[in-house]
Parts: structure tokens; C-alpha cells; sequence
């Protein structure tokens, strides 16, 4: 059951991570007629990349591997999900607008998450150290 909870919630922050990412870069591509069904996909898409991201938190693959498999993972997502949604008329609409657009969304977000963690790290520390 801890093990279900545990990937419940890596899913739904990254929905909600997500729906921020898809709602933002979608104004910003002038998609503001999304439809339901294209928000639900990523939505889902973001889920998947956020029970993914559980592989980032494990001491059995070292974080340089993990950053890979990750990364892999979720540009095979975003990569479907485009195709789903019909945003992919050819190999290099992926070259040109999606792989530009996955990379610089991958290193913010991946930033965003490092640098929290670290400060995080410092609080717990700081915390125990003055017990």
C-alpha cells in the first residue's frame, strides 16, 4: 500500500507540474484552442513522466545513469503524446520544434528539482545538526 501511495504521488505532481508546463507552452505556441481531449493527453503524459521520475530517487542507479534513462523516457512520452495529439506532420517538426522545446523544458524543470532538493538537503542538515 506505501509503495502505491509512494508512485500515486510522484504521478500527481507531475500532472500538476505538468498541466503548468502544457498550459504555458501551448499559449506560448498559440494553441489556445486546446481541446479536452489533447489537455487530457497531457495531463496523462505528465503523470507517466512523474511516476518516471521515482527513478531519479533510488540509490541503486547512480544519478548520472538515472538522469539518462530518465531523460529517455520522457522524450519517448512527449514524442507519442505529440503524435497522439497530431502535433507531428514529420520527422522534422520533432527536430525542429519539439526537441528544442523538450530540451530547454527538461533542464528548467531538472534545475528547478536539483536545486530544490539541495536546499532541502541544507534545512535537514542544518535541522540535525543543531540537535
Amino acid at each position: 500500500m506505501k509503495t502505491l501511495i509512494n508512485i500515486l504521488h510522484f504521478g500527481i505532481i507531475g500532472a500538476g507540474i505538468g498541466s503548468v508546463i502544457t498550459t504555458i507552452s501551448m499559449s506560448a505556441l498559440g494553441n489556445q484552442t486546446a481541446s479536452i481531449k489533447e489537455f487530457a493527453f497531457w495531463t496523462l503524459a505528465s503523470m507517466i513522466m512523474g511516476i518516471a521520475t521515482k527513478i531519479m530517487f533510488t540509490d541503486k542507479i547512480k544519478l548520472p545513469v538515472a538522469t539518462i534513462l530518465h531523460f529517455i523516457i520522457c522524450f519517448s512520452i512527449v514524442v507519442i503524446t505529440n503524435i497522439a495529439c497530431g502535433y507531428i506532420d514529420s520527422i522534422s517538426t520533432v527536430f525542429k520544434l519539439i526537441v528544442p522545446m523538450f530540451i530547454a523544458i527538461y533542464i528548467l524543470v531538472y534545475a528547478v528539482m536539483f536545486i530544490t532538493a539541495k536546499l532541502n538537503e541544507k534545512a535537514v542538515n542544518k535541522s540535525l545538526d543543531s540537535k
